[in-house]
């Protein structure tokens, strides 16, 4: 689930949330403060690990996303991608923390409001594709920040269209990687790559997941790429 949604229009973010409402209620109140600096706004998505709210930092008046788990189902998810993104402070391409922390048994993080996914960005292209400029330009970019997730010793694991989205104006042209809670660690603090698995459960998504993930074997860093190549085949996002 990416921080996205920033550059839809205010009549079809609400329509989002109360689809997304009837499905599970929202975790977080409209209106309310989150350490006494951090306004809701209302729910912009929602799914089966959690809900994203559009927010307002009441003191410099930027508009974030704030990112809320039940703590019960997988707290341990957020506190990951915290852990991450901390660490993956000022790198291109990947989106700035803010907070974190806990509210009603919730695990929250606030970070960067971001516009559209990429797969959503293509099916609004008159030919439901890219061009071959713009290809270049996405692949470049989310290399760079693959590479930065994978310099701290982590792997992605669900590199997919939709785990990609473009920036708000001015930085419409930027592409940010987003949804990290499904990383894993496969390089330790001594700067050695963990001993592989005899059996690894799958992880990310079948339709954009390598050989290795669908047979269940270990993974590294080349499979978050062929995840990337895989959701650029034919020259479109897919």
């Amino acid at each position: 689930m990416g921080a996205s949604g920033g550059n839809h229009g205010k009549k079809k973010k609400h329509e989002n949330a109360d689809r997304a409402a009837k499905s599970v209620p929202p975790l977080l109140k409209d209106g309310e403060l989150i350490r006494r600096r951090y306004q809701v706004d209302f729910m912009i998505g929602g799914g089966g690990f959690g809900q994203i709210f559009k927010g307002i930092d009441t003191i410099d008046g930027q508009h974030l996303a704030i990112k809320v788990e039940p703590s019960e189902k997988d707290g341990r998810r957020i506190k990951v991608e915290f852990m991450l993104l901390s660490a993956l402070r000022g790198c291109s391409h990947i989106p700035i923390i803010r907070a974190s922390g806990t509210i009603r048994g919730c695990s929250f993080i606030v970070m960067t409001l971001l516009g559209m996914n990429l797969g959503d960005l293509r099916k609004q292209e008159s030919t439901h594709k890219f061009t071959s400029g713009t290809l270049y330009r996405i692949g470049q970019q989310l290399t760079t920040a693959l590479r930065h997730v994978h310099t701290c010793g982590f792997l992605h694991r669900d590199m997919k269209p939709s785990n990609a989205c473009i920036g708000l104006p001015p930085k419409e042209n930027v592409i940010y990687l987003v949804d990290f809670g499904m990383v894993r660690q496969y390089i330790d603090s001594q700067g050695n790559i963990r001993k592989p698995r005899d059996y690894a459960g799958f992880r990310g998504t079948m339709k954009f997941a390598s050989l290795a993930v669908h047979l269940r074997k270990e993974t590294g860093a080349a499979d978050d790429f062929i995840g990337l190549l895989y959701s650029m085949i034919g020259k479109a996002i897919v």
